[in-house]
């Protein structure tokens, strides 16, 4: 069998991919979140480029599923003072609870200050600092790549805290006290134990993650204030365009099966919202049992996929 020609993975310049911060990246990762939210975890949405703070402009603040406010602030070159100095002014000013500095190099004198932060503050904050690095094999397209290279501990296992819940709801059958995500996924477990198996099963965070074997697909299910969902990602690790490739012969099919588009503009793959509100403590076994039968069937299609082109590869 003939060897295939090989090149060489070579890091180019963000200036390469963007010529500007401000004026083109800033833009292009406001319509690109997904790149982000991997990250995260949970979907992102409702962006805001240039989110006046004092005498100073946010470079993005998204929301969470629950309507909780993400903080990015990009910069191109080496992390620097100046930056970290802006970030905590826009904490303060902005509400927002996930703080995300992306910059191509950071210090060890700034990732010790984001793992301070991670430290000594309480669990309803999240920092990360993520290296963002431009990548080109041959003549190819150019590809970003996004690293976080510090993230609040224990994070496969909160995946993410934000807010312990959203304030007291008075009235019979609903959500009476702020952890109520924890009392979410403790009800979950009691009626479908196998998720103690799942990532994220720790904690009051709003994401489990179930892994589909044989694959480098996870299943996440998420948790907001009024909704959940699920939707369809690259493990940790693996960004969704290296095994997106596989899908493309069967995309319609799976469309199909799974009753929603691939991406329907929200920059989640397959998602799916149930059609229950989980402020209603009633509600709430309706929504664990359309979650488990989902993640289960997403789980099914995706492993039988993977199996089908097991066999076109022995073939």
């Amino acid at each position: 069998m003939p060897i295939a020609d090989l090149a060489d993975l070579v890091s180019v310049s963000l200036n390469d991919a963007w010529a500007n911060e401000p004026h083109d990246f800033t833009p292009w990762l406001a319509a690109n979140l997904d790149r982000i939210s991997k990250i995260i975890g949970i979907p992102l949405s409702e962006p805001e480029t240039e989110v006046r703070v004092d005498r100073f402009a946010a470079d993005i603040v998204a929301r969470t599923p629950d309507g909780e406010k993400v903080l990015i602030e990009n910069q191109f070159g080496k992390s620097d003072h100046s930056h970290l100095g802006q970030i905590m002014t826009y904490l303060a000013g902005t509400g927002a609870k996930v703080i995300i500095w992306i910059a191509p190099d950071f210090t060890d004198a700034h990732l010790s200050a984001i793992r301070w932060l991670n430290d000594h503050t309480t669990t309803d904050f999240s920092f990360f600092a993520v290296r963002v690095s431009v990548m080109q094999i041959g003549a190819s397209p150019l590809a970003p790549l996004f690293e976080a290279v510090e993230q609040p501990n224990n994070w496969d296992r909160k995946v993410q805290v934000l807010l312990q819940g959203g304030g007291s709801h008075e009235g019979k059958g609903e959500v009476s006290q702020t952890p109520w995500r924890r009392q979410f996924w403790d009800r979950y477990a009691s009626k479908y134990p196998s998720i103690a198996n799942d990532r994220g099963g720790g904690g009051a965070g709003s994401a489990r993650w179930r892994d589909v074997p044989g694959t480098d697909f996870v299943i996440s299910r998420w948790i907001s204030h009024n909704n959940a969902g699920v939707f369809v990602r690259g493990d940790r690790g693996v960004a969704w365009e290296s095994v997106a490739q596989f899908l493309e012969d069967d995309l319609e099919k799976l469309e199909m099966e799974l009753g929603v588009p691939a991406n329907a503009g929200s920059g989640y793959q397959f998602l799916k919202y149930a059609d229950v509100n989980i402020s209603d403590l009633n509600n709430w076994d309706a929504a664990i049992d359309w979650l488990e039968a989902e993640t289960n069937r997403y789980a099914e299609i995706f492993s039988r996929f993977q199996r089908k082109l097991d066999d076109q590869g022995a073939a």
